[in-house]
């Protein structure tokens, strides 16, 4: 028979799955951050709420709170959790918070990233990348309006900001995917664009000291 808390969370997601505007991204963090608390020994059901919580508002947020199902200290470590996961990065301390910050910088890389940041609003007329200089070799980054530089721009940041061991590995993982599809692009336009600015093909080596 499941457990009080197992059964609170339960409705937790049925109510986050109909009303999160953003439920789709919110589901895999959810799965995400549960797998990485369950490595490093996090509380996954404190994980799991905090991510659950944090995509209702405010007034969701609190009549879920008020409960007698989950006992006051539950209750109250929740709370704290789900503001703490409001803060930027360096402000929280917790393991929690750790893991819940691994599980959404993750989902902005590998595969899944490369769907996301591809989706994202190219400016109008511009579309995914820039023609003459797509991987902005002789200009500066414009994450805004090309979906393919917010990509390199995550690629570049995100892997570095990690905070669990686990996260890391992962995070290795999923950059060798985007790593992989940016090679197979630059293949590509050798062909597709070839007067475009293209870097070399060993431009993803590491150079030696």
């Amino acid at each position: 028979m499941p457990s009080v808390r197992d059964q609170w969370l339960t409705l937790l997601r049925d109510t986050a799955a109909e009303l999160a505007a953003t439920w789709a991204q919110t589901e895999r963090i959810f799965g995400l951050a549960r797998h990485l608390a369950r490595q490093e020994e996090a509380d996954r059901f404190l994980v799991g709420a905090a991510v659950l919580l944090r995509a209702l508002d405010a007034a969701t947020q609190g009549s879920l709170l008020v409960t007698p199902d989950l006992p006051a200290p539950t209750v109250t470590a929740l709370r704290a959790l789900v503001t703490e996961v409001a803060q930027p990065l360096g402000l929280g301390a917790s393991l929690e918070w750790r893991v819940i910050h691994d599980a959404r910088t993750l989902d902005q890389l590998g595969a899944g990233g490369i769907m996301a940041a591809l989706n994202a609003a190219p400016h109008e007329g511009r579309g995914w990348y820039d023609r003459r200089d797509p991987f902005a070799l002789l200009r500066d980054l414009a994450p805004t309006v090309y979906p393919l530089d917010l990509l390199y721009e995550r690629l570049t940041t995100l892997p570095q900001a990690m905070q669990t061991p686990t996260g890391r590995t992962l995070a290795l993982q999923r950059s060798a995917i985007v790593l992989f599809f940016f090679e197979a692009l630059r293949a590509e336009f050798t062909l597709s664009l070839p007067d475009a600015f293209l870097p070399s093909a060993d431009w993803l080596v590491p150079e030696e000291d």
